[in-house]
């Protein structure tokens, strides 16, 4: 399907905490393009720390390395949690602002599950990958 909607929503339990669940929606391609732009500006900005030998040696780093880059690494945190995290089960009522109160093992298990239903490929996308569950 092309078209990302409100229908695309899905409740995930969280794994190490029994009994609460997050709702998840996941990004379009606007949304994808505002996170990796602001993770890219963050890079370069903490790129003018390092001199230019530092910055070369890096990338002679990362080219050496025989696995794929995680596509996640390019999008920034916080913007995918703004416009991905939906709903929660805590009592404390979910406001758009959520994801600010969130701690770091949750924030992390939301940007990897919100990045997973957002980045799917066109096979991914014709299977299924990712089916829309309700809350109970």
């Amino acid at each position: 399907m092309g078209l990302i909607a409100d229908t695309a929503r899905q409740w995930v339990d969280i794994p190490h905490e029994p009994g609460e669940r997050l709702e998840f929606a996941p990004l379009n391609w606007s949304q994808l393009e505002i996170a990796r732009q602001v993770k890219a500006e963050q890079v370069m900005k903490q790129a003018a720390w390092f001199s230019a030998d530092t910055i070369k040696g890096l990338q002679g780093d990362q080219q050496a390395q025989s696995e794929p880059a995680d596509p996640l690494d390019a999008l920034d945190k916080a913007t995918v949690l703004a416009y991905g995290l939906k709903g929660w089960t805590y009592e404390l009522p979910f406001t758009n602002e959520g994801y600010k109160i969130l701690d770091e093992e949750t924030s992390v298990f939301a940007f990897r599950e919100i990045g997973r239903r957002s980045l799917v490929t066109r096979e991914e996308q014709g299977n299924g990958a990712a089916p829309l569950s309700e809350p109970t």
